[in-house]
């Protein structure tokens, strides 16, 4: 009944617009910057300062505590893992320990020793889940409340 309208060009560009579509590209680290930052753990740590730390020195220190317990690296750990651990890491610090990344680390110490105990018992037989603590895990709310309740009741 009806012919079909012909668009003109700039009608065709402007319909373009909204369908076009860029590819997000995954924020990640490079693995100079990793390294990087774990020198810089191991500098924090030996010194115990860990004044103007960030985000990516406590997923350092969450991959070496991860290492040290469980005799092997997270590998889930690559660049894009890296920057997103690290993004919440930050951001998990100044909620829950208001920015202050010594408590923050004493929190990771605490996890990680209460793990280990765990751990030495799985190995021996006497637990049997094989529950380990991901990076998701570590810098979530609901570890933080196992902390507290924890040193609540003076442990």
């Amino acid at each position: 009944m009806f012919d079909p309208v012909e668009m003109t060009p700039a009608a065709q560009q402007f319909d373009a617009i909204g369908q076009k579509e860029r590819p997000k590209r995954k924020f990640r680290l490079a693995p100079k910057a990793i390294e990087k930052a774990k020198r810089e753990m191991d500098e924090r740590a030996a010194s115990n300062d860990w004044e103007n730390a960030r985000g990516v020195h406590l997923v350092a220190l969450y991959a070496w505590l991860h290492l040290a317990v469980y005799q092997v690296e997270p590998a889930e750990m690559n660049a894009v893992e890296w920057a997103s651990a690290s993004v919440v890491a930050q951001k998990f610090c100044v909620a829950q320990f208001e920015g202050d990344f010594a408590a923050c680390v004493e929190f990771l110490r605490w996890t990680w020793k209460r793990e280990s105990s765990i751990e030495a018992r799985r190995r021996n037989g006497t637990v049997t889940n094989d529950f380990r603590i991901t990076w998701r895990y570590q810098f979530s709310a609901k570890l933080v409340t196992d902390y507290r309740i924890d040193k609540a009741r003076g442990r």
